[in-house]
């Protein structure tokens, strides 16, 4: 009826048919009860609300759009693995921080719809039209307030030898409450078995992204890959949870991903109320933030020992040690409009010199992309470099890692300047996967609604004294 007299879609009249059939069918089989009006889907009730025709109907009978509200509440309860005793002899702990879960849609089509009687009164249309949106628009107050988002620009070379498969680095960006990111290096020792960690990586960087953004997953237990479920808050209006932490993300990264495989992992997010940033990162992929041409702040690398980063797995389906997101750094900074954050895997960190980025990001720090773009080629190049002494082969000397005795007599150089010979050494860049991420601080006005005025209605109990007549 309110289809016939609201003046709604055919195609709405189409869909409640369609599900009164099939409903009428199901009640004659026994397999539901008999519900009407019978329940849309989710995806057509949205596609019907979009339609001009229907928001103008459903306006003049004084209903509200109820696109705002959530499907079903996600839950975030964890269930904790078993932890195993690692080889480096750490102690088993668990990290009490909650993570993302799974929750099945459950509950009859008559509990969410509810039954209406064949009796009920029929509904009038209200015969005064709608206001226009600006007048709705205008009733509603607004502030003004500046506050910060990030601008990110994301770049990605793999491997000479893994390009076919784009490597084994993974990383997202997202614009959730002003802005969040995260990169991850698959461990590729997993390569010797023949296994691709850039599955678990890439799964694990979703995770944790769609955690963020307040939306819950589970996994398939037939191909492993990642499904969405209802979030319990629609994206366009979420602003970001501060109880939905960068440590929580890596947490929930680590619980969902049961494949073979390994990753390390930093996760950033903007807290646009108090200007600071939340980090958390473990293994040796990190952040810096340059502010004013400097390095204002770097995260150190987590690693077991040299070239052994800590690193998540899934236990204890396909390892028996992993390190977890209570072992990661935690980070809250502040930062300011100007300041330029890079994240990226050790790609980055062991081919470029604290000098070369800085003289690298100088001249397009306005560009995020363009920033990025420029960083991972200068890594890029200085990997492919035999001669160039790269961060990475200063910290192996620095460890007491050399050529051996061969190569140092085969590699000996004579240099006029000292007057003598040089036995070789190592030296050159490390062939890798390279990821960067350049996220730019800016300042933005945010229009907020302002609260409603609260009402003037006495409390209960409260006297009310008569007014004063002339």
């Amino acid at each position: 009826h309110i289809a016939a007299t609201a003046g709604f879609p055919s195609q709405f009249q189409h869909l409640v048919t369609k599900r009164t059939n099939a409903t009428n069918r199901c009640s004659r089989s026994g397999s539901l009860q008999h519900v009407w009006p019978p329940p849309l889907l989710a995806s057509e009730i949205k596609g019907i609300w979009q339609a001009p025709r229907m928001q103008a109907g459903m306006q003049g009978l004084g209903v509200q759009s109820t696109s705002a509200r959530p499907l079903v509440a996600a839950s975030q309860a964890v269930r904790p693995l078993p932890r195993k005793t690692s080889s480096t002899g750490r102690s088993p702990r668990r990290s009490p921080v909650r993570a993302c879960t799974t929750q099945a849609l459950e509950g009859s089509a008559a509990a969410q719809q509810g039954t209406v009687a064949e009796t009920a009164p029929q509904i009038q249309p209200d015969a005064s039209p709608a206001p226009p949106p600006s007048q709705l628009e205008a009733e509603v107050e607004y502030d003004v307030d500046v506050r910060l988002r990030l601008q990110i620009g994301t770049a990605n070379i793999p491997h000479p030898d893994k390009v076919e498969y784009g490597g084994e680095d993974a990383y997202f960006a997202s614009d959730v409450g002003g802005g969040a990111f995260g990169v991850a290096d698959g461990v590729g020792g997993w390569a010797d078995s023949e296994i691709n960690p850039a599955e678990y990586a890439k799964t694990f960087m979703l995770v944790a992204k769609f955690y963020l953004e307040g939306r819950d997953v589970r996994m398939n237990d037939v191909n492993g890959s990642v499904t969405l479920v209802p979030a319990n808050t629609p994206l366009d209006t979420f602003d970001g949870d501060r109880e939905r932490t960068p440590q929580g993300a890596l947490d929930a990264g680590h619980v969902a991903t049961r494949l073979p495989g390994s990753t390390t992992a930093c996760v950033v997010r903007l807290n646009r109320d108090d200007r600071t940033i939340s980090a958390a990162n473990l293994g040796d992929s990190g952040f810096v933030i340059v502010r004013d041409g400097y390095i204002n702040f770097r995260s150190p690398v987590l690693q077991h020992f040299f070239d052994c980063p800590l690193q998540f797995g899934a236990v204890p389906e396909h390892t028996n040690a992993s390190d977890y997101a209570e072992d990661a750094d935690l980070f809250e900074l502040k930062v300011q409009s100007g300041d330029v954050i890079i994240a990226a895997s050790d790609g980055l960190w062991d081919n470029a010199r604290d000098e070369e980025v800085l003289q690298t990001l100088t001249p397009v720090t306005e560009d995020p992309d363009q920033a990025a773009q420029s960083l991972a080629r200068l890594a890029e190049r200085n990997a492919a470099d035999e001669t160039y002494e790269s961060p990475y082969t200063v910290e192996a000397l620095r460890q007491g890692i050399d050529l051996g005795w061969f190569d140092k007599l085969r590699k000996t150089t004579f240099s006029p300047r000292d007057g003598g010979f040089k036995l070789g050494k190592l030296q050159g860049g490390k062939l890798d996967d390279i990821t960067v991420l350049v996220a730019r601080v800016v300042e933005e006005e945010v229009r907020i609604p302002r609260p409603p005025p609260e009402s003037e209605e006495p409390q209960p109990g409260a006297v009310i004294q008569p007014e004063a007549t002339a």
